[in-house]
C-alpha cells in the first residue's frame, strides 16, 4: 500500500485501541515506516508486502565471503541484505544500526534504563514555573489551543495538568542546567568587546559587532557572584513567558509554515513589545502523552525538552539585555559572539558549553512527515559551529590564521553515537549531588565518544555531494581502573563504560577506514499518495447549517475569509468557550472539515502539516444576509483617519506581515498595541474596535471591499489591505508558496463547480416552469391564458442571472481592487 507524503507516522492522533499497527515491528510502532525520499535518501527498501520496518531493526554483517562479489553474483537474499546494510550506514552518518546497538545509542533497544530521580536534589526555576506559562485565557482572539487528540482530553498548554506531568523531569533538568555553564555568567555579568575589523567579512564592515567574554572563574564562582547571577535571571524572568505551539507553524497565528518542525523559538512580538516570548514545540512533547515508549526513550525526549528550553532561554536572555541596555541599541538584529567564536548563535554556543557539542538526533523532525512529533531515538555528538547552521550575524574570521594544510574546522562534520546511559544519569540525582560539584562544568558532557566518523564531501560538487565517511579517532587505550573506595554505584559505572569500550573495540576492528555512502545514481521514484478514506461526520448538516447561521462579521465572519486559517482558531471560535456549536469537540470538528473538503462544500482542508489548516471555498453556502454594521460609541476623528493613513503606508503593511504572514485576523488589542508600537499613535485600551467598528459602518454598504479594516471573527479586526508579491519574497516560506499555488486551483475548481450547479439550477428550474405552464394549458386555460410569454420569461432568468453575477462580479471587483490598491 502507498504511503502518503504528510500523514500521522504512527497514528498518534488516534486512539490506542484503534490504531491499525499490527503489522509494523515494536520500533516501527514509534519511530514509523518510511518509505518515501526524506534527506536526499531513498527509503524504498524498507517497503515490505508483510512487514512495516523502521530501519532501526539491527542487521548481521556482511559476511566476508560476499564483501568483494559484485552485487549481481550474489542471491537474491544477500542483494536485498546488502541494500539494507547500506541504507543504514547512508542514514545513520557511516553507522549500520548493528553497531549503533553495540554502541548503545539506540534508546528503543535500551530495555535497562530507570526513572528520573531529580525531584529529590532540584525544583523548578522561576523561570520555568507554571506561572510563567500562557494560558487560554491569555491568548489573543486570533489564536487557538491545538488539542492533543489520540484519545486524551484537554489541549497543548501548561494549565493542562497532563501536559505540565509531562514536562515536570525536563524542567527540573533544565533548572539544574540554567547556571552549570558560564555562558550564563559572561552574557549577564561579563565583559564584552567590539570585534576588529579584520574578523569581519567584507560587505558587512558596517556593523556593530561583539563579543562576550567569562569572567575569572575565581570571581564567578564566589557565593556572592552566584546570588548575584541568579538575581539577573530573575528579573529576565519578569519579562520573559513561554507558551506551547506547534513548530510546523507561525508561532504568532499557529498557521503552518514549514514542513519541518522545529523545536522552538524565541521572539519579541509587535503585540507585546515588552515581553520575550520563548515557544516550545508541541511535537517533543508530544511522544510522551501518545505513544508507548521505554524509559530510555521517555528520557531522550525530557532531555530533547529541557535542551530547547536552555537552548531558548539563552537567546531570551539576550534579548532582555538587549531591551534593558542602551549599550546593545545597535544590535538588535544580531547577537553576540562567545569570545573567540566565529559563529554567533547563543543557544548552540550553550549547548556546547553544556554537552560538549550539538547532541542530533538519530531520528530527525522529517520522519514525522508533516504530523505528529516522534519521539528522540538516540543522539550521536556532532561539532556545532558548521555551515548548516546559519544566522543574521556574518561567520568570522578565526583569531588565528588557519595553516593551508589545515581543513576549516566550519567545514567539518563528526558523528559519535551517544550511550543512552549518559542521558539518562543526567536524571540521576547522584550526578547533580556529587559529580557535579567535583567537576563542575565537565559533569554534563557527553560521554563516551568512543567511535566517530568524518563526513567526507566530493570536492568537484559544486552541492557538496555526501560521498563518503572516515572513520574517526577514537579514545579506546584502555579500561578505567577499579578502586575498593569507590561506592557500588561508582563500581557499576565503571564496569558498563567498561564493557561499552570493549564492545567499541569490536565495531572499530570491524568498520572499514572509508564508509562509502554514494547514493546509486538513479532511484526510484516514490510511490504516490494513496487516495483518501471516505470520511464521515454524524452531524455534519447540523454544524453546516451552524456556521451558516454564524457567518456574520463580528461572529464567524466567513464570507471575507479569503485567507487560511488554523483548524485550532476556527474550533475556537465555533466552540466558543461552551456558547457556540452545542457539544462540538475537536474531533468531530475535524470530522466535519474532512468531510466538506471530500464534499468540495463549504470549506478546503488539510490535516497536515502542523495542526490543520481550512480555507473557505465559494459552493455550498447560501446568499449571503446584509448584516448592516452598528456604531457602538463616538470615536475621534483624527485618530480614524491617522490610523487610515498608517494602514496603508508599505513599510506597517511589510511590518505586518512578517509577523502576521498570510494570516488576516487579528485581536483587537493586539492591533492596537501593533500599532502604537509600529507608530506615534497612541490609541487607549479598548479603542481599537470602536474604531474598527466605526470604519465598518462608514464602509457599509459600497466601499465594504475598499476599508483597510473589517470586522473580522468573534474579538478580531480582519486586515484587508492586499499583500503584496514583494512582502512574500522578503519572507519567504516554501509551506506559503505551496499552500497559495493549491489554493488558488482549489479555488478556480470551487468557482467551477459552483457555476456548473448554478446552470444545472437555472437549467431546472427552467424545466418546472415549463412544465407547471404545461400543465396550465392542460386543465382548459384560455388562449390569452395559456399563452407563454417568452419576454416575460427573459425578465425573470434575467433578474435571476443578474443576482447571481452581481454577487461574484462584487467578488472579482473586490479581487481586482485590492491587487492594485
Amino acid at each position: 500500500m502507498a504511503e502518503a507524503s504528510f500523514a500521522d507516522a504512527v497514528e498518534q492522533l488516534v486512539p490506542r485501541a484503534q490504531r491499525s499497527l499490527t503489522t509494523h515491528t515494536s520500533l516501527a510502532k514509534k519511530y514509523g515506516h518510511p518509505v518515501k525520499t526524506i534527506n536526499y535518501l531513498s527509503h524504498r527498501v524498507l517497503k515490505s508486502p508483510t512487514t512495516k520496518r523502521s530501519g532501526f531493526t539491527p542487521l548481521l554483517p556482511i559476511p566476508v565471503s560476499e564483501r568483494n562479489l559484485s552485487t549481481p553474483a550474489l542471491s537474491p537474499a544477500s542483494q536485498r541484505h546488502r541494500a539494507l546494510v547500506g541504507y543504514q550506514t547512508r542514514r545513520f552518518w557511516g553507522f549500520s544500526a548493528r553497531e549503533l546497538q553495540a554502541l548503545g545509542a539506540v534508546a528503543g533497544l535500551d530495555t535497562g534504563a530507570g526513572s528520573s530521580t531529580l525531584d529529590a536534589v532540584a525544583k523548578t526555576h522561576v523561570l520555568y514555573q507554571r506561572t510563567q506559562w500562557e494560558t487560554i485565557d491569555e491568548m489573543g482572539a486570533h489564536a487557538g489551543p491545538v488539542a492533543i487528540r489520540g484519545g486524551i482530553e484537554g489541549f497543548w498548554v501548561a494549565e493542562n495538568p497532563v501536559v505540565w506531568n509531562a514536562l515536570q523531569p525536563s524542567l527540573l533538568l533544565a533548572s539544574l542546567l540554567i547556571t552549570k555553564a558560564a555562558v550564563w555568567d559572561a552574557l549577564l555579568l561579563g565583559e564584552f568587546r567590539d570585534i576588529p575589523k579584520d574578523r569581519i567579512p567584507p560587505g558587512k564592515q558596517q556593523l556593530k559587532l561583539k563579543s562576550f567574554h567569562a569572567r575569572d572563574p575565581r570571581i564567578r564562582e564566589r557565593p556572592s557572584e552566584k546570588i548575584r547571577l541568579d538575581s539577573q535571571l530573575r528579573l529576565a524572568a519578569q519579562r520573559i513567558k513561554l507558551r506551547i505551539v506547534s513548530g510546523y507553524a507561525d508561532f504568532t497565528t499557529g498557521l503552518a509554515k514549514r514542513e519541518r518542525w522545529v523545536c522552538g523559538g524565541t521572539a519579541r512580538e509587535l503585540a507585546a513589545p515588552s515581553t520575550i516570548m520563548i515557544n516550545i514545540a508541541l511535537e517533543i512533547i508530544q511522544p510522551l502523552l501518545t505513544l508507548d515508549l521505554n524509559a530510555a526513550e521517555k528520557m531522550a525526549c525530557q532531555f530533547k525538552i529541557a535542551t530547547t528550553l536552555v537552548h531558548e532561554t539563552a537567546h531570551a536572555v539576550w534579548a532582555y539585555r538587549v531591551m534593558m541596555t542602551s549599550q546593545f541599541d545597535d544590535m538588535a538584529d544580531v547577537e553576540p559572539y562567545f569570545e573567540n567564536e566565529v559563529l554567533a548563535e547563543l543557544g548552540w554556543s550553550l549547548e556546547d558549553k553544556l554537552w560538549g557539542g550539538e547532541p542530533m538526533d538519530l531520528l530527525p523532525p522529517e520522519y514525522s512527515t508533516g504530523g505528529p512529533g516522534l519521539p528522540s531515538a538516540g543522539i550521536v555528538k556532532t561539532n556545532w559551529s558548521v555551515d548548516r547552521h546559519h544566522t543574521r550575524a556574518p561567520v568570522l574570521e578565526p583569531v588565528e590564521k588557519l595553516p593551508e594544510d589545515v581543513d576549516d574546522p566550519f567545514t567539518i562534520h563528526d558523528y559519535y553515537p551517544i550511550p543512552t546511559t549518559w542521558v539518562a544519569s543526567l536524571f540521576e540525582g547522584d550526578l547533580w549531588a556529587s559529580q557535579s560539584q567535583a567537576f563542575g562544568a565537565e559533569a554534563t558532557l557527553m560521554k563516551p565518544s568512543l567511535v566517530g566518523t568524518r563526513a567526507q564531501y566530493d570536492p568537484q560538487s559544486l552541492e557538496e555531494e555526501l560521498i563518503g565517511f572516515a572513520r574517526a579517532k577514537s579514545d579506546l587505550d584502555s579500561s578505567l581502573p577499579l578502586d575498593r573506595s569507590m561506592s557500588a554505584a561508582e563500581q557499576t559505572r565503571v564496569r558498563a563504560e567498561n564493557a561499552r569500550r570493549r564492545q567499541a573495540q569490536d565495531v572499530l576492528g570491524q568498520m572499514t577506514s572509508r564508509i562509502v555512502v554514494r547514493a546509486p545514481e538513479m532511484e526510484d521514484a516514490d510511490d504516490p499518495d494513496p487516495p483518501e478514506p471516505v470520511y464521515e461526520c454524524a452531524r455534519w448538516d447540523a454544524i453546516a447549517q451552524y456556521m451558516c447561521a454564524h457567518r456574520a462579521p463580528g461572529d464567524l465572519a466567513l464570507d471575507t475569509l479569503d485567507f487560511p486559517m488554523p483548524e485550532q482558531t476556527m474550533f475556537r471560535h465555533v466552540h466558543d468557550d461552551g456558547l457556540g456549536m452545542p457539544g462540538i469537540t475537536p474531533d468531530e470538528f475535524r470530522d466535519f472539515l474532512r468531510v466538506c473538503n471530500q464534499r468540495k462544500l463549504l470549506f478546503s482542508y488539510r490535516p497536515f502539516p502542523g495542526a490543520g489548516t481550512l480555507r473557505r471555498i465559494p459552493t455550498g453556502w447560501p446568499p449571503a444576509p446584509v448584516v448592516r454594521p452598528r456604531r457602538k460609541a463616538p470615536v475621534d476623528g483624527p485618530t480614524v483617519q491617522d490610523l487610515s493613513t498608517l494602514l496603508r503606508d508599505g513599510d506597517f503593511q511589510e511590518n505586518v506581515y512578517r509577523e502576521y504572514g498570510e494570516f488576516r485576523d487579528v485581536d483587537f488589542e493586539h492591533l492596537r498595541n501593533v500599532v502604537n508600537t509600529l507608530s506615534t499613535l497612541n490609541i487607549g485600551y479598548s479603542e481599537m474596535e470602536l474604531i474598527v467598528t466605526d470604519m465598518a459602518v462608514d464602509a457599509f454598504p459600497t466601499k465594504s471591499d475598499r476599508t483597510s479594516l473589517a470586522l473580522g471573527a468573534k474579538g478580531c479586526a480582519r486586515m484587508r489591505w492586499p499583500i503584496l508579491q514583494r512582502y512574500r519574497d522578503a519572507f519567504p516560506s516554501d509551506v506559503t508558496a505551496k499552500m497559495l499555488a493549491e489554493d488558488e486551483a482549489v479555488m478556480r475548481a470551487a468557482a467551477a463547480e459552483a457555476a456548473r450547479q448554478e446552470e444545472e439550477r437555472v437549467a431546472r428550474d427552467l424545466r418546472e416552469m415549463e412544465a407547471d405552464l404545461g400543465a396550465q394549458a392542460g386543465v382548459g386555460l384560455g388562449a390569452d391564458e395559456g399563452r407563454w410569454d417568452g419576454g416575460e420569461m427573459d425578465g425573470v432568468l434575467l433578474a435571476m442571472s443578474d443576482s447571481d453575477e452581481s454577487g461574484r462580479a462584487g467578488e472579482s471587483e473586490r479581487e481586482r481592487e485590492r491587487g492594485v490598491e
